[in-house]
């Protein structure tokens, strides 16, 4: 699986660009674990682009999981109902899943 990193804001004004970018990283790989661990903001236009690359990758028949997810980021997305649809991995060493819910 292959990690990509994110950092800053992932809001309204990111998640155009943060949506081609994991699209992209979704290309010759098995999967894709994205990492929020620097993530300081998630919005609803964030949780679409997550959701957006999910569905692609699900599509390709490819593995998708976030990780690093912190309080801000974990609260939205219980409230968006997503922490029962995106795979949440609790830590990763070298992008490999360590321990997971």
């Amino acid at each position: 699986m292959q990690t990509l990193s994110l950092r800053g804001e992932f809001d309204f004004r990111s998640a155009a660009t943060t949506r081609r970018h994991l699209l992209r990283g979704l290309g010759d790989v098995e999967g894709l674990l994205v990492d929020l661990a620097e993530v300081t903001r998630i919005d609803s236009a964030g949780l679409a682009s997550l959701v957006e690359a999910l569905q692609a990758a699900r599509r390709r028949g490819k593995r998708f999981a976030i990780t690093g997810v912190g309080a801000q980021a974990r609260k939205m997305l219980v409230l968006a109902r997503l922490d029962g649809v995106i795979t949440i991995l609790d830590t990763t060493v070298d992008g490999v899943p360590t321990k997971g819910h």
